[in-house]
């Protein structure tokens, strides 16, 4: 093996041809320059050479399974062991219980009610009126636990039928510090 010139990992263009062009890794860069994986690091650190992400360092032809074949037996194994870890057979299974709270704002109905309430108020908060705030949310008015409560919904079906639940009048859109404000009393 070539002993290459120590010096030569701290200068920039000679690291990013061998990390970024030649694509060799760091601890490759660090046996060139008979050095350690961190010094090398270090250096790539300092002089702004940005660094793989672990998606990147080792996908494609870098992966470790990249071009190898599963044998029949080995994916029908695999098939089998998936299809046993569903529903009570999976580590985490809790009972088959979506908390109803989570249930009902992620089904379509409570993303179209939000959508409507956003352009009803031309994506502004409605307390502070401050029309460069980007991060919004839509609060109801009556509170989302109280109206559940209240009409006892226990399931995502009792939810889509309560007509309170669903009323623009009782939805207004906030911007996150005004939101915490109204619901937790502090910024």
């Amino acid at each position: 093996m070539v002993q290459i010139s120590t010096i030569a990992y701290q200068d920039a263009s000679w690291i990013n041809q061998k990390y970024w062009k030649e694509g060799l890794t760091i601890n490759q860069i660090a046996g060139l320059v008979d050095k350690n994986y961190s010094t090398v690091r270090y250096w790539m650190l300092k002089l702004s050479v940005p660094i793989r992400t672990y998606a990147e360092a080792f996908s494609g032809e870098r992966h470790y399974n990249y071009g190898k074949k599963l044998s029949e037996e080995t994916k029908a194994k695999i098939s089998r062991n998936h299809a046993s870890m569903k529903g009570p057979n999976n580590p985490s299974w809790k009972g088959g219980v979506t908390p109803i709270n989570r249930s009902v704002r992620r089904c379509e109905k409570y993303s179209t009610w939000r959508t409507f309430c956003f352009e009803r108020d031309h994506y502004i908060c409605q307390k502070c009126q401050d029309p460069t705030k980007r991060k919004l949310s839509v609060d109801h008015i009556k509170p989302f636990a109280v109206i559940m409560k209240e009409n006892k919904i226990t399931s995502l079906q009792k939810a889509l039928r309560c007509k309170e639940l669903w009323d623009v009048e009782n939805g207004q859109t906030l911007c996150i510090p005004c939101h915490k404000l109204k619901t937790w009393g502090k910024k």
